[in-house]
């Protein structure tokens, strides 16, 4: 058979959440998704693909912490050889959940946040109280320290916002009162509605100059205190990038319901038909959100999905561009051309 093996697989165990986030799919368009928690029988078709998979990554658009077997399945995934790691809001962090992290093997754990102060955070984050969250993982430090576990590795995953920029150099405080290894900082680059254009700051170009001084403050700071820091610029490329940050050759996204996506920005989970259609903003223009589904684990395997018609010519378009370094949008499929994440660098 065809080789098959994936840099990683997000298979997205939820698709519901406690949170009300302002910017996120789940709060504005909660109307239309289908919403749910990925079956068992769902996440046992992609076990035997875990084995050719680097990093098994348990997060979609939901809190993963929901699904009341989620330790079960992060379990299953490090059991069949694959670094598994997750992304949380954090608020579900209680005693049960910490020691059933410290006991995985779970390797990664990303922690959402939009500030540094309660005032900030929770205004973009409603549901996911910064004051718990420092609870939560302050008594994670400990029980860590107690324990002699090292794993997981803590990483902050800081949206950055126009409304938000000032607090980023005060995570470095976070993550070291934390423990936390590295900070990840991303931009908003699924604009639900005009509203978020104002705090979208790859639609900001006024304010990239302000965004790049920021962002290097923010690095020397947690250079100093041995904390990694990466982040990506806002979006001041003319032209779309050859490739994409989200490594469509190399991974593949998974959904609650099964069905495989080149990258979570390309299924939001939405219900079909019954005015499911849903739009999004892109430098100034209202543009309709074009799912793209290349096949179901319920009805074909993850390896014959990965290898359908469909995806490799997704594949093999993004391919011919890096490999001509194309930087405008030949040969781009159709849901990614007004998409902010290949403007990114």
């Amino acid at each position: 058979m065809a080789p098959f093996h994936l840099d990683w697989l997000q298979v997205e165990v939820s698709a519901l959440c406690q949170g009300r986030c302002l910017y996120c799919p789940v709060s504005l368009l909660s109307g239309r998704r289908a919403g749910g928690l990925m079956a068992l029988e769902t996440f046992q078709r992609l076990e035997p693909f875990f084995s050719s998979t680097d990093l098994v990554f348990l997060q979609g658009w939901g809190e993963p912490l929901l699904h009341p077997r989620f330790w079960e399945m992060a379990r299953r995934a490090r059991a069949a050889g694959a670094r598994v790691g997750f992304t949380t809001g954090g608020a579900l962090l209680d005693e049960a959940n910490r020691r059933a992290l410290l006991e995985s093997g779970v390797e990664i754990m990303g922690v959402s946040l939009a500030g540094a102060s309660d005032e900030v955070h929770d205004h973009f984050r409603p549901g996911n109280p910064l004051d718990l969250l420092d609870v939560n993982l302050k008594r994670l430090k400990v029980e860590k320290g107690r324990s002699g576990e090292g794993l997981p590795d803590l990483h902050l995953a800081y949206l950055l916002l126009a409304g938000n920029l000032r607090d980023l150099p005060r995570v470095v405080d976070l993550a070291e009162r934390w423990g936390a290894r590295q900070i990840v900082v991303s931009h908003l680059s699924l604009v639900l509605s005009t509203a978020l254009e104002e705090d979208a700051l790859p639609a900001r170009p006024d304010a990239w100059p302000r965004v790049q001084a920021v962002l290097e403050e923010a690095r020397e700071r947690a250079g100093a205190r041995g904390i990694g820091f990466h982040a990506y610029s806002p979006g001041a490329e003319e032209a779309p990038q050859p490739a994409c940050t989200e490594n469509v050759l190399g991974s593949c996204f998974v959904s609650a319901r099964g069905d495989v996506s080149p990258c979570v920005m390309t299924n939001l989970g939405l219900e079909t038909g019954g005015g499911a259609e849903a739009a999004h903003c892109f430098r100034g223009r209202v543009i309709p959100l074009l799912p793209l589904v290349f096949g179901n684990v319920g009805d074909r395997s993850l390896r014959e999905i990965w290898h359908s018609q469909a995806a490799r010519e997704f594949r093999q378009a993004f391919g011919t561009r890096i490999e001509g370094a194309f930087r405008e949008g030949r040969g781009l499929p159709e849901p990614c051309r007004h998409c902010y994440k290949l403007y990114q660098v």
